[in-house]
């Protein structure tokens, strides 16, 4: 699919060269700062918010692989959503990207993230699923946790605001299938 005329598309940067910061060309587009991201959108874009995906379809705005960073200059987004998107990164590549994540919100900004529960029958399947969470990974990245291994020499920290798991009927049991996380910038 090819981007559409408006749409911002960044390439893999050269060895040694960071991404491009796409805050102007967004302002020129008529976004104001601070943006609301909405990261892996696909055709499905949350309102008002900037859609940034690999996919070139009409909703997205910003054409890029978000595993390789966020386009955008530091503490320029006050909020986001994240409705199933994690889970078909690389499971490496989901805590850099909640470190760049963190490096362009602003202090106080709530980051919505939705992915499948590790349990759920839907968790594995999509083909293109890599990872799966439960409710406590999100828990890691507070700095309550930071004396435990996993967080030994991390920085950049969030306030879990609001954690649900929703449960469905499947297979005669109730089965957790969704998480639902408010993650706030602190």
């Amino acid at each position: 699919m090819s981007a559409k005329k408006n749409q911002i598309v960044v390439r893999k940067p050269s060895e040694g060269k960071g991404l491009p910061d796409v805050h102007d060309a967004l302002v020129e587009r008529g976004f104001k700062p601070p943006f609301k991201l909405d990261l892996g959108c696909g055709n499905i874009k949350t309102k008002d918010h900037v859609g940034l995906d690999i996919v070139a379809v009409p909703q997205v705005d910003v054409v890029c692989n978000l595993e390789w960073g966020i386009p955008l200059r530091d503490n320029c987004v006050v909020a986001g959503v994240a409705n199933q998107f994690f889970e078909h990164l690389h499971r490496d590549n989901v805590l850099p990207l909640i470190d760049e994540i963190h490096r362009v919100f602003q202090v106080g900004g709530i980051m919505r993230i939705m992915v499948p529960h590790y349990m759920g029958p839907y968790a594995w399947a999509d083909p293109g699923h890599r990872v799966a969470f439960a409710e406590g990974y999100f828990l890691y990245l507070t700095p309550e946790r930071g004396k435990q291994m996993f967080n030994v020499g991390r920085r950049r920290f969030w306030s879990v605001e609001k954690l649900e798991v929703k449960k469905e009927q499947h297979y005669g049991m109730m089965l957790p299938v969704l998480i639902t996380a408010h993650l706030k910038k602190i």
